[in-house]
């Protein structure tokens, strides 16, 4: 288990996925500063908890987990690939930022199914805002 806390922003450098890669569970619980995912995809076989105020950027990085418990905030660009298992649909916020890269881009919103978000959040903040389109159902 990975527990990330603290007062200061905090990063994850992972091995990629695959095995031996894998983490069991995480939680992110630094209330003060982000925590984000610095490079490679994530994979977490059990759980993954955002605590309240918790916010966890994963940078355009992959993220595959079988259950996502979030009181917090997920932060996302848009171009990830979001394999969860199960979605917490009964509390925390996803938010999709864009990539920054300049250039306009569309993406698609993950759909997990007849219900995918509790709150979700599109906020854009570059000067080049991307494009979000919701997902097939």
């Amino acid at each position: 288990m990975l527990f990330r806390s603290g007062t200061s922003a905090q990063s994850i450098t992972t091995g990629g996925t695959g095995v031996g890669q894998d983490f069991n569970n995480m939680t992110i619980s630094n209330t003060f500063a982000t925590v984000a995912l610095v490079s490679n995809a994530i994979d977490i076989d059990g759980i993954l908890t955002i605590n309240t105020d918790a916010i966890f950027d994963i940078s355009g990085n992959d993220l595959t987990a079988n259950t996502l418990n979030n009181s917090g905030t997920l932060l996302l660009q848009g171009d990830e690939t979001l394999a969860i298992t199960t979605m917490d649909t009964d509390s925390g916020t996803v938010t999709y930022a864009g990539n920054g890269d300049g250039v306009i881009d569309t993406f698609t919103i993950a759909d997990f199914g007849t219900t995918d978000y509790y709150n979700l959040i599109i906020n854009d903040t570059n000067a080049t805002k991307d494009i979000f389109q919701a997902g097939a159902a």
